[in-house]
C-alpha cells in the first residue's frame, strides 16, 4: 500500500473542528473546552479500535483537562518507509489549519495553553507527534483560503 496525498483521519477529525467552529461563542473558558473535549472523546468512543480511513486506526483519545491536553492516538497500517517525502510537514500544516480556524473553540483554547495533538505510530515502530500550532502564518493561510 503506497501513500499518496496521505491525510489520516482528517475527514473524521475535521468534523470535530467544524463542531468547534460552530460552537465557538459558547466556549470561552478552559472548563468549557474541557467539557467540549470530553464530549468529543465520548462521541468518538465507538470508533476506537476501528479503521477510520484505509490506512489509519483510531487507537484512543486521551483528554487530560488538568494538563490542558487532548491527544488522538492513531495507528498507521503502513511502514514509515512507505510515507512520501514531505508528508509529515504537510500533515502538521493541515493539523494546525484544522484546529486554528479563527474564533474557533479549539483556537481559543490553544491560545490559552491547551494542546491538541495526534500521535501516529507505524508498524515498524516509528512514532510521529503532531501538535496544532496557532500562529500568525496559520492565520494568514486561513484568510487566504489555503
Amino acid at each position: 500500500m503506497t501513500m499518496r496525498g496521505f491525510a489520516p483521519a482528517f475527514w473524521l477529525l475535521s468534523l470535530v473542528a467544524v463542531g468547534a467552529a460552530v460552537s465557538s461563542a459558547e466556549a470561552e473558558d478552559e472548563t468549557q473546552f474541557c467539557n467540549w473535549s470530553l464530549n468529543v472523546q465520548k462521541s468518538l468512543a465507538d470508533r476506537i479500535g476501528r479503521q477510520i480511513d484505509p490506512v489509519t486506526r483510531l487507537a484512543n483519545i486521551s483528554v487530560r483537562c488538568d494538563e490542558k491536553s487532548i491527544l488522538f492516538i492513531q495507528d498507521l497500517r503502513v511502514s514509515s518507509s512507505q510515507l512520501q517525502p514531505g508528508w509529515l510537514k504537510r500533515l502538521r500544516e493541515n493539523w494546525s489549519r484544522t484546529y486554528c480556524r479563527e474564533q474557533s473553540e479549539s483556537a481559543n483554547a490553544i491560545h490559552s495553553g491547551w494542546k491538541v495533538e495526534t500521535l501516529l505510530s507505524t508498524p515498524d515502530g516509528q512514532t510521529f507527534r503532531l501538535t496544532a500550532e496557532c500562529n500568525d502564518q496559520v492565520a494568514i493561510d486561513l484568510r487566504r483560503g489555503l
